[in-house]
């Protein structure tokens, strides 16, 4: 499953390999039915570390086991450390999402929901009820309407 984590801390471990430091990342995880804290140790060059610093980052979860990968090409486009922009073939129309966390990880969550990677550009053509929803999210997005309860998540009190 697709979620988006909070970053609660980072601590520089000392350690490291080939140039890049080793962090310890604690992190709080919630998705629709589960949430909880968790820590890893990692290696963070300079795009991991932006993604961590950005405060988020998405992370593909076994809410049974609470075992967590973290996705850093997802993690980018949350955070808007690259582009993600999306073309509608019906009005030739242009939108740019980058870094809009809530309308983004329904984007991903739906596209991660249908197999569909993000290695390359995303057609959508070949599933025309994937790109109605796709087209939905970034119409609404667009015009400032709020979507479904995608708030980014904040520990619980």
């Amino acid at each position: 499953m697709l979620a988006l984590a909070l970053v609660t801390g980072l601590t520089e471990t000392g350690a490291g390999v080939g140039g890049q430091p080793e962090i310890r990342v604690s992190l709080h995880v919630r998705g629709s039915d589960f949430s909880f804290d968790t820590a890893a140790r990692l290696l963070a060059g300079e795009g991991r570390r932006a993604s961590l610093d950005a405060g988020k980052i998405v992370v593909l979860v076994d809410p049974a086991t609470h075992a967590v990968q973290i996705d850093w090409s997802r993690s980018a486009l949350v955070n808007g450390l690259v582009p993600a922009r999306f073309t509608l073939a019906e009005d030739e129309t242009s939108y740019d999402l980058s870094g809009q966390t809530g309308p983004l990880m329904e984007i991903l969550q739906l596209l991660w929901a249908g197999g569909v990677s993000l290695n390359r550009a995303v057609d959508a053509h070949c599933d025309p009820t994937l790109r109605e929803r796709l087209q939905e999210i970034v119409r609404r997005t667009a015009a400032g309407q709020p979507g479904p309860d995608q708030a980014e998540p904040t520990p619980d009190a």
